[in-house]
């Protein structure tokens, strides 16, 4: 009986020592990844990328536009120091780039969701962006 009772006890501790594989899900981060606008009047491509090597977001309407952001994990955003380079266009998007401008600089919020990024400014409006496809 001894035998019968080792054996028993030595099939439970192999099965106990099974591995449990843990599926660890990523949070999505919007460092290092290219954004375009959505609802942009004429389809106009407005794109945003915020760097993951330092906290730089640069992007480009009709200019290439640039800046530094602070980040929280809590959802906070800080973008400030938007510039760009001062190529001529059309009046339309000229005015439609300034507008653009002024409103990154009233973001507050973030939210990230899969592939949609949404920015939330302070004035209530909201910025939606979708993930640029590789």
């Amino acid at each position: 009986m001894p035998k019968f009772l080792t054996a028993i006890l030595m099939c439970l501790t192999v099965l106990g020592c099974k591995e449990e594989v843990v599926v660890q899900k990523s949070t999505p981060t919007i460092k290092g990844v290219e954004y375009i606008l959505t609802d942009t009047p004429n389809d106009t491509t407005i794109t945003l990328t915020f760097s993951g090597e330092d906290n730089r977001y640069f992007g480009k309407v009709l200019n290439n536009y640039f800046g530094s952001y602070e980040m929280q994990d809590n959802g906070h955003l800080t973008l400030s120091g938007a510039a760009s380079t001062m190529m001529a266009g059309p009046r339309d998007l000229m005015q439609l780039e300034q507008e653009y401008l002024i409103k990154l600089n009233k973001v507050r919020e973030y939210k990230i969701n899969e592939e949609i990024l949404t920015l939330y400014l302070t004035d209530g409006q909201t910025l939606i962006y979708k993930k640029r496809k590789q």
